[in-house]
């Protein structure tokens, strides 16, 4: 009995088999530790991969919608997917635009709207398989708006909507098309005394607001060679009110000149005659007193900002240049040589050289009503009848035919209406002093209206100090920028947004 509870006792104290168990649950916790590190490690790696490419796969696929596709046909989405490939390593990348993507098709495209792009990936698990799982999928999307720009990199001129509008319908008109815009100081223009100039350091100030001195020829000067330093944001709701520059400035004008031609800025690489320029609501702006001065009213001492566009300097043109104002046209004329004497005769009738008979000289009349009858050139018509007299009045006699003899056989004269020309028939009563008489007319001319026309396409009277801005319409474009809530003027913004939080995506643009 004894040796029997010593053998119990003795199986107690044994140990050997703790240890293994130990050891078990040591690898087990172990194995969790592995998953946890490398497995969902891993997963939460390629995640971030997958937010980055979605991000980027989001707004590729937005600045290709905001592209009316007849300036850029390309498929958002393989915008998409090239982008979130660049941004994910791996090729089982899958997924893509969802949802159908509002306002955005192969077709047609609108001026505000969203995408949204999904993306998954299989992620490999190294570990967690002896769980009896060996992949795990990852998936993200994004959303991306796109609609004209609230904000960005401009010069300090700026353009007034309704005649940007008038004279080059943008965004509606085609690439290539060329507008042309007129500064000068007159009560109808869109400046008046400031010319169009902004004053960009005072951007986005109240109506009561001190315009001050700032903003002058200098400070215009680099920013017309290398646009304002940041991006200058629309206020929501619009408009903007920019206080304005006043004062002339050839070497500012000349600044922008350089720029075209690729001269003169202060920074490398140039950024090109392609430029972001504010747009001007004529109706809104407002002088010293904060009191509404549509164009043509005054003044204004702060322009309203409502959008910005992006155009291509073709061509800057004093305002006494030709190519800027055009011509004036000739106005019709109506006139007579009545009773003019006909002179030393000047020519003869060619076409009447092989007819029977002799003719004694001639006058081409639409060259002598030039010169001695006030017509103001050659005249387009001579009208008949075309009657000769002598010095004393005394009718002398028309021949009405010269072929193949002159008749009457006693005729002095004959006026050939094919070529022109008068010529003499009878030597006897050919006379210096013998007086003609006609009619003639002199057509009109339209205008020919330079790059910068005045109303009703015309000639404009010369300016010397005035600038034609001649500009190309490259159509729609996008840049790097917030997208506001203002009108469309074909320069497009995109932003990442999130419709799960309120305010995140741009007013306009709705799931």
């Amino acid at each position: 009995m004894q040796g029997r509870r010593q053998g119990l006792f003795r199986l107690h104290r044994e140990e050997e088999g703790v240890t293994a168990i130990i050891v078990a649950l040591c690898l087990i916790a172990l194995f969790g530790m592995l998953v946890l590190v490398v497995d969902v490690g891993g997963l939460l790696y390629k995640r971030r991969e997958l937010v980055s490419g979605s991000d980027a796969a989001a707004l590729a696929a937005a600045k290709t919608c905001a592209v009316r596709t007849d300036d850029d046909p390309t498929d958002p989405l393989a915008q998409a997917n090239t982008a979130a490939g660049n941004n994910v390593n791996g090729t089982a990348l899958s997924g893509g635009i969802i949802d159908n993507p509002w306002g955005c098709s192969a077709s047609h495209r609108v001026p505000r709207g969203y995408v949204t792009v999904r993306y998954s990936y299989p992620q490999q698990l190294f570990f967690a398989g002896i769980f009896g799982a060996s992949t795990r999928n990852v998936a993200t999307e994004a959303t991306a708006a796109w609609g004209p720009l609230g904000g960005g990199n401009a010069i300090p001129i700026v353009l007034e909507s309704s005649q940007f509008q008038g004279r080059c319908d943008v965004p509606n008109v085609a690439n290539g098309t060329e507008c042309a815009f007129w500064y000068d100081n007159g009560n109808s223009q869109i400046g008046d005394a400031n010319w169009g100039f902004l004053n960009l350091d005072q951007w986005n100030v109240a109506t009561s607001t001190n315009c001050n001195s700032g903003g002058g020829s200098s400070s215009r000067g680099g920013y017309i060679l290398n646009n304002f330093g940041s991006a200058l944001p629309l206020a929501e709701p619009g408009p903007t009110y920019v206080c304005s520059s006043t004062g002339h400035a050839t070497d500012n004008w000349q600044d922008l000149n350089d720029r075209m031609n690729g001269v003169g800025c202060r920074t490398a690489p140039c950024p090109g005659p392609v430029i972001l320029m504010p747009v001007n609501d004529c109706s809104k702006q407002v002088d010293k007193s904060g009191n509404v001065v549509p164009c043509g009213t005054g003044t204004p001492d702060k322009f309203a900002i409502i959008g910005f566009t992006t155009l291509q300097l073709s061509a800057i043109y004093r305002g006494d240049d030709p190519a800027a104002i055009g011509s004036p046209g000739v106005a019709p004329q109506n006139g007579n040589c009545g009773g003019t004497a006909l002179g030393a005769t000047t020519t003869s009738d060619s076409t009447l050289s092989t007819s029977t008979g002799t003719q004694y000289g001639g006058w081409y009349l639409p060259d002598f009503a030039d010169q001695f009858c006030g017509a103001s050139r050659a005249p387009d018509a001579i009208v008949p009848p075309v009657t000769v007299t002598t010095n004393n009045n005394k009718p002398l006699v028309a021949c009405t035919a010269v072929v193949p003899s002159p008749t009457p056989a006693s005729c002095d004269y004959f006026y050939n209406s094919s070529t022109e020309i008068l010529s003499w028939w009878n030597l006897t009563s050919k006379d210096v002093r013998n007086k003609v008489n006609f009619s003639w007319t002199v057509s009109g001319t339209p205008d020919s209206p330079g790059a910068c026309p005045g109303p009703g396409n015309t000639a404009r009277p010369k300016d010397p100090n005035a600038i034609c801005l001649v500009m190309t319409w490259l159509g729609y474009t996008d840049q790097n920028g917030t997208v506001g809530t203002g009108p469309d003027f074909g320069t497009q913004g995109e932003v990442l947004c999130d419709f799960n939080y309120q305010g995140s995506c741009p007013d306009g643009v709705k799931p």
